[in-house]
């Protein structure tokens, strides 16, 4: 879900009229969070003993239209809750590093918490992966001697509940998603 909200709200910003969304030393950053994410706490590990045949499918589907609806939905919200927490932080102050330090930290804590839903944090890399989000985001934004060469401004606690509530809806959504994907693919089998 994470890359729509990326790319989507860095496309709209400035059609909107506003400074860059991203500059591109947030980009090697997201970089940096999104793919070892996807690749780290997603991993499985091979299963014991030799390969099994795959059992096919005659007519096999992806997902069945409400759940690209959910998943639509969800890559939907985490892109107007980057786009709103930039817009809402850029106010009338039109400070450009507050309304950048919303956007990316209401990105990666909804990474976080996509990942900590799809993955029920039920193992060591999958913590290491939320923790390496989560830490490192406040530690940038916060400390002004690091947000400053990031061209960010350190967020207000109220900003910061903002973004924490965009995560919680975000797992939220990903739990009922994931436990009605999972039903649906217990029914299909």
């Amino acid at each position: 879900f994470t890359p729509w909200a990326t790319v989507i709200g860095a496309a709209a910003i400035p059609l909107m009229g506003r400074p860059l969304l991203f500059l591109p030393n947030h980009i090697v950053w997201l970089e940096l969070v999104i793919h070892p994410t996807a690749m780290l706490a997603f991993q499985d590990l091979p299963a014991d003993g030799p390969l099994a045949a795959v059992e096919r499918h005659r007519h096999a589907r992806f997902f069945s239209p409400g759940d690209w609806l959910g998943l639509v939905g969800m890559g939907g919200f985490s892109c107007a809750m980057v786009v709103w927490g930039y817009l809402h932080a850029y106010g009338t102050d039109q400070d450009a590093g507050h309304a950048r330090a919303m956007a990316i930290s209401v990105l990666l804590l909804c990474s976080a918490a996509y990942a900590a839903a799809l993955t029920g944090l039920r193992k060591r890399t999958s913590w290491w992966v939320v923790a390496g989000t989560v830490v490192p985001l406040v530690l940038l934004v916060q400390v002004p001697a690091l947000s400053s060469g990031l061209d960010l401004r350190p967020l207000h606690a109220a900003d910061w509940g903002r973004a924490v509530a965009a995560a919680v809806v975000a797992w939220a959504g990903t739990r009922w998603l994931a436990r009605r994907l999972g039903a649906g693919a217990a029914a299909g089998a």
